[in-house]
């Protein structure tokens, strides 16, 4: 729209600069129309006093007939004619010269008033021009807004992609999560499970184990750990004891000593308590 508009303006400017152009002309030719009536005015007066000269030449003429009497009667009647041609044409050139001055004085009052639309149009002219400016700015600043509402487009597109993959890796992390969940409650199974097992020889503490280090490893290495688990009121340990022979049943002690809670890593033995081996 912003771009039909400038069209539409610059369109409008040329026929307005067009139209103050055709005023300069006929302002010009105004004024040598005027210049015409002035010289044709000039022409009356000059016929008019022509005829004033005629008119006193045929007055003359008639004086010269009255002296000549009788032989002068017939140049009388033609002077007469003369005289009456002459004053007619001075009445005529009178008039004309009257209707000339009217028609210069027209001639003139529209030369001002064409003058007058004359500096109208160029005002309208110098308007229209700053309008085609205002409007071209407007049709530039028409156009930028259109590039960057197409780039605030592609951000906002870019933006929902990342939006989708963000929502994407939410419902991936969600469904690791969900998965690690149940994966957590299996292994507490496992431990309640390992915890009955520990537990179900003795209902009020955890049964103690104590082997020797070389029946451990055919008496090459020595062993002493804390395997913890039970009821939650005491833990199992095996102690070794030094053998030549390997490891005699009767080596073979059950003690049983008392805790006040149980806790995960006294079940299931942590990586820190083989460091020995």
């Amino acid at each position: 729209n912003a771009n039909q508009a400038n069209i539409l303006v610059t369109e409008t400017s040329r026929v307005v600069e067009e139209a103050n152009q055709v005023m300069k002309e006929l302002t010009q030719s105004i004024g040598e129309i005027s210049t015409a009536s002035e010289e044709t005015g000039k022409i009356i007066k000059t016929i008019d006093e022509i005829a004033f000269q005629t008119n006193l030449l045929a007055l003359n003429a008639a004086v010269e007939a009255a002296r000549a009497g009788e032989a002068g009667a017939g140049f009388a009647v033609v002077a007469d004619e003369v005289r009456n041609l002459a004053m007619r044409a001075a009445e005529a050139a009178k008039n004309t010269a009257d209707l000339i001055e009217g028609t210069v004085k027209k001639v003139r009052q529209g030369s001002e008033i064409l003058t007058k639309t004359n500096e109208v149009f160029a005002k309208i002219a110098g308007s229209s021009k700053k309008v085609q400016e205002l409007v071209a700015e407007i049709a530039a600043a028409s156009q930028e807004q259109a590039q960057g509402i197409e780039q605030i487009n592609k951000a906002v597109s870019e933006m929902d992609k990342v939006v989708q993959k963000n929502a994407a890796s939410a419902e991936e992390s969600a469904a690791a999560a969900e998965e690690m969940n149940a994966q957590a409650e299996t292994m507490k199974g496992f431990v309640n499970e390992l915890m009955t097992l520990v537990s179900g020889a003795n209902g009020h503490g955890q049964i103690v184990w104590e082997s020797s280090k070389a029946a451990a490893v055919h008496g090459g290495l020595s062993a002493s750990k804390e395997l913890k688990g039970g009821n939650g009121k005491g833990y199992l340990r095996s102690m070794d004891k030094k053998t030549k022979g390997g490891m005699k049943k009767d080596e073979k002690k059950l003690s049983f000593q008392m805790r006040d809670e149980w806790k995960p890593e006294q079940v299931i033995p942590m990586e820190g308590d083989f460091k020995e081996f």
